[in-house]
């Protein structure tokens, strides 16, 4: 049978343009609900936005 996937599993994405179109909305939307993939026209992934908030820093040990 076929795997049932949560829908916290699945993966958020926006297109490049949708991105470009509210960018604004698109961070706003990572904070609320985790890492947002952005992708371009043909579903490749070309970044992911994170919460600012859940970044920590940069340590090079």
């Amino acid at each position: 049978m076929g795997e049932r996937r949560h829908a916290a599993n699945v993966p958020r994405t926006v297109t490049r343009s949708e991105f470009r179109r509210d960018t604004r909305a698109v961070i706003a939307r990572a904070e609320r609900e985790g890492p947002i993939v952005v992708t371009d026209d043909t579903g490749a992934a070309r970044m992911v936005i994170h919460c600012p908030r859940d970044k920590r820093p940069f340590c090079d040990d």
